[in-house]
């Protein structure tokens, strides 16, 4: 009873995991399958519906593949913990295992399970009794989360916001999983690198340090071979490939692209911290908005940037002004961040109504 007890937030935890499991695998699908009992059908849709039984199965796989894709997700966001702590203070990311910050004793491998290993923990060194942060769990957990939602929104959609791109007629974990859409699951592993960067910077900042410039260097090198091998992931034409003819298959477009946009988001950072500074001369932002900006337009290319800058200029602006001096610790970055977890949720949107509207 004292071991339930002492472990009652895993077992909240594997409980609401459970009531998941029921009402996404068996309720929905149930009152779906009603639904349809009692709705007069096309022959198209009679020939498409699956049985009851069948709707569970592939409920049950899109669950277990969901949960999979958090938990790698997870994984990758106690990493980006471990590069949050060490980077700053020159320490290896790779070689040296995981240790208690406070007391230096390494920790088991039965703790180090994101989130559940915290929760195990009730947040304290099982060697010291010193309390973890709870920047541990929450970061695993957005991190988890930030790739369930690039898989079900941008993969499983088949690619619906993903402009110029051709939506996948056929798409869901049948048709985008089994029948493997190659360029949606790059698409996935590139914004999801972009996205993890960008919270791994935030998090440096938040600790009021300075980001490494090899971070960045790294990073918009690896995007820039990326592009250069795979022109798939650069879905976006950036319009200079058009002028010099070059053909979307040949190398140089998806690296012409990358460079354009690292190129327009670096002219658009140091735009946004000469007006930081205009409005605060204590302003003392580094590389750091550079960075940011760089590095979206790299693998977004040079519209979704400006689009994003030119949103984030007027709301940082008016965010500073009811800033008070107390708050001034919280990094300005988080929200460029906001904005462009925005601009890709509905990035077809927004570049059809903005780019092809003045190019017609």
């Amino acid at each position: 009873m004292n071991q339930f007890i002492k472990n009652q937030p895993v077992v909240a935890l594997l409980l609401l995991i459970a009531f998941a499991v029921l009402l996404f695998c068996f309720v929905m699908p149930a009152l779906n399958y009603w639904h349809k009992l009692n709705t007069v059908q096309t022959s198209i849709q009679v020939m498409e519906d699956l049985s009851l039984s069948e709707t569970i199965l592939l409920r049950l796989m899109e669950f277990c593949t969901g949960l999979g894709v958090f938990a790698i997700g997870a994984s990758i966001g106690s990493y980006l913990n471990v590069l949050v702590y060490r980077m700053p203070l020159g320490l290896s990311v790779f070689w040296k295992p995981s240790h208690c910050p406070q007391c230096g004793q390494t920790i088991a491998g039965s703790d180090n399970i994101p989130i559940l290993g915290w929760m195990k923990l009730h947040g304290r060194c099982r060697s010291c009794q010193l309390p973890i942060s709870a920047q541990y769990p929450i970061v695993e957990a957005k991190a988890g989360l930030i790739i369930l939602v690039l898989f079900f929104w941008q993969t499983l959609s088949g690619g619906w916001n993903i402009p110029v791109r051709i939506p996948n007629s056929y798409h869901g974990f049948v048709w985008i999983i089994f029948y493997t859409k190659w360029d949606l699951v790059g698409l996935l592993l590139l914004h999801g690198f972009l996205f993890y960067t960008l919270l791994t910077w935030w998090l440096i900042e938040f600790h009021q340090e300075r980001i490494p410039r090899y971070s960045f260097l790294s990073a918009s090198i690896f995007v820039l071979l990326t592009l250069s091998i795979w022109q798939k992931l650069s879905p976006v034409p950036s319009g200079f490939s058009q002028v010099i003819e070059l053909s979307r298959t040949n190398p140089v477009t998806g690296f012409v692209s990358g460079l354009l946009g690292l190129g327009c988001g670096g002219i658009l950072g140091w735009v946004v911290q000469w007006i930081n500074r205009l409005q605060d001369k204590t302003s003392n932002q580094s590389l750091a908005t550079h960075y940011f900006t760089a590095l979206t337009g790299t693998v977004l290319g040079w519209q979704a940037i400006l689009i994003i800058v030119l949103c984030w200029i007027p709301l940082g602006l008016i965010s500073n002004l009811f800033q008070s001096e107390d708050r001034r610790r919280i990094p300005p970055h988080a929200i460029f961040l906001i904005l462009v977890s925005l601009h890709h949720l509905f990035w077809r949107l927004i570049y059809e109504q903005v780019f092809l509207k003045f190019s017609v």
